[in-house]
């Protein structure tokens, strides 16, 4: 597979697998539950934009890692992702809790030590892992 398909194929997961999940996530925000549908459906699709870029990122930190771009899902790269993610996750949502970007609702779990959500933090976690195993798959 070459790199511009690998990397649309990543793109296009990415969004859909995030997309998927901001829907039903959307729901733990005070930002998101008070909009209208008109406010509502630009804004997770910019979210769900946003988290292609930060897949991307998490793609290209491996990558750097292991000095290629065409690298296997592992238990190493894997372990990669997570910790990635983690940290994109936590940084974006202290940035953007201190920047008044949205609100949690009280019902969002939160991780006690950063004070931002458990929900943002696992799907940067969760959808890469599952972006990089399709993308892996098809080759």
């Amino acid at each position: 597979m070459n790199l511009f398909t690998k990397l649309f194929l990543i793109s296009l997961f990415a969004f859909l697998f995030n997309l998927a999940w901001e829907v039903p996530h959307s729901l733990l925000y005070k930002t998101t539950t008070e909009m209208s549908v008109e406010q509502y459906v630009p804004k997770i699709l910019r979210a769900s934009g946003g988290d292609i870029i930060m897949i991307l990122l998490i793609f290209l930190g491996i990558s750097l890692y292991n000095k290629s771009l065409n690298w296997q899902l592992n238990q190493k790269n894997m372990l990669l992702s997570i910790l990635f993610g983690i940290v994109i996750a936590v940084t974006f949502e202290v940035y953007a809790q201190h920047t008044n970007r949205f609100e949690y609702l009280s019902k969002m779990p939160l991780i006690p030590l950063f004070n931002v959500g458990v929900t943002p933090v696992l799907q940067m976690v969760v959808t890469p892992l599952v972006t990089f195993f399709l993308v892996n798959r098809l080759k």
